[in-house]
């Protein structure tokens, strides 16, 4: 297909617009930031720790990967660029600072899970520190906790267009950065030098998709290989560990990731990509998604379109209520200690995935 026929499809692809990635490709590349690129791509660092490549569900018909490990688990199931991460485009552009002082990497912004960290690290010998704050949910009541506690808080902000920019440049404001799960951050953070500490013993809640355990792989030997390298190694390893990760081999190959994209887009048979179990009825939620700008309508089945048209409760037990100790789930193997898995109901506003479980009010 002709990069012109995608354009009317455009309101459809958002996986590109979160965080800012398809701006910072369309920049490292020299295409004109107005082109449609209708390109997947994982929202968190992909580590090899789901069965399927994290957001290739996504409705766009190419999936980017970053790493062999994406590339492998794409290729058969859809189309794919191989190109390097966004943060690594951003680390080419904008060096390394040498930073100063200590940032804690905060979990999904909860009362229950800030005040079992705060318990946590009060105990713990770490200094003064900042502790970031994720945007999501009410987090203005995390940024007020923590204030309370004498620990400033700090924040990204919501995902838009130039949130990676943003983390970028608080990252690279310190040179100490304290994990307390499994997060992006840490990788990243990792990747542009910074010193790497972890808190030991921390288990957090959250909301997620009813299908966690069809997606999460806890037996995935890549990502057990990469969490075990990445805990127990030192700076460089680490640092060496996510740059390859997330791609920074490919930062010198922008000519030939062009013409892959060129060459990619001429093979497309279709605007959208769809799993064989979803193809029956595609042409028709093709056109209402288009006509409605409503993407969720590709990645539906027409049975559970009816279902959740007709009936209140179609998203009922479609949510999951998870309680992770992250650390200990990867590095000793999943137990009834470590994880604790509870079908929700789903309530609008409330048991939202992503979101920790006890939210602060408004």
């Amino acid at each position: 297909m002709e990069i012109s026929e995608l354009e009317k499809y455009r309101p459809l692809y958002l996986s590109m617009e979160r965080m800012g990635a398809g701006r910072i490709l369309k920049e490292f590349l020299r295409r004109d930031l107005r082109q449609t690129l209708p390109f997947s791509v994982s929202h968190g660092v992909d580590f090899g720790h789901c069965f399927d490549a994290m957001d290739i569900e996504d409705i766009e018909p190419v999936h980017w990967a970053y790493n062999d490990v994406i590339k492998d688990r794409v290729s058969g199931k859809k189309n794919y660029i191989l190109a390097p991460h966004p943060w690594a485009i951003l680390h080419q552009k904008l060096g390394e600072e040498r930073g100063a002082g200590t940032l804690i990497i905060g979990p999904p912004p909860g009362v229950d899970n800030d005040r079992k960290l705060y318990d946590l690290i009060r105990h713990c010998n770490i200094g003064k520190a900042n502790i970031l704050i994720k945007g999501v949910g009410n987090y203005l009541g995390s940024i007020e906790f923590w204030k309370s506690k004498g620990v400033e808080p700090v924040t990204a902000g919501f995902r838009d267009i130039e949130f990676y920019d943003r983390l970028f440049s608080l990252l690279s404001r310190y040179d100490r950065v304290i994990g307390s799960n499994l997060s992006s951050a840490i990788v990243f953070a990792a990747s542009i030098g910074k010193k790497i500490e972890f808190v030991d013993g921390f288990s957090y809640e959250f909301y997620d998709r009813g299908d966690y355990l069809n997606r999460v792989n806890f037996e995935s030997e890549d990502a057990r290989s990469f969490i075990k390298f990445f805990f127990y190694g030192g700076g460089r390893e680490r640092k060496e560990l996510s740059q390859n990760l997330l791609g920074y081999e490919y930062l010198s190959c922008s000519k030939m990731i062009n013409n892959n994209i060129e060459n990619v887009l001429s093979e497309l048979k279709s605007p959208v990509y769809v799993s064989n179990n979803k193809k029956p009825f595609h042409l028709l939620r093709l056109f209402a998604a288009v006509k409605f700008n409503r993407p969720g309508l590709i990645r539906s089945d027409f049975f559970s379109l009816v279902r959740n048209y007709f009936f209140s409760n179609g998203h009922k037990n479609k949510v999951c209520k998870v309680e992770l100790n992250e650390l200990s789930a990867w590095l000793n193997g999943v137990s009834s200690d470590n994880f604790q898995i509870t079908p929700t109901p789903y309530v609008k506003g409330v048991t939202v995935p992503g979101q920790a479980v006890t939210q602060y009010p408004e």
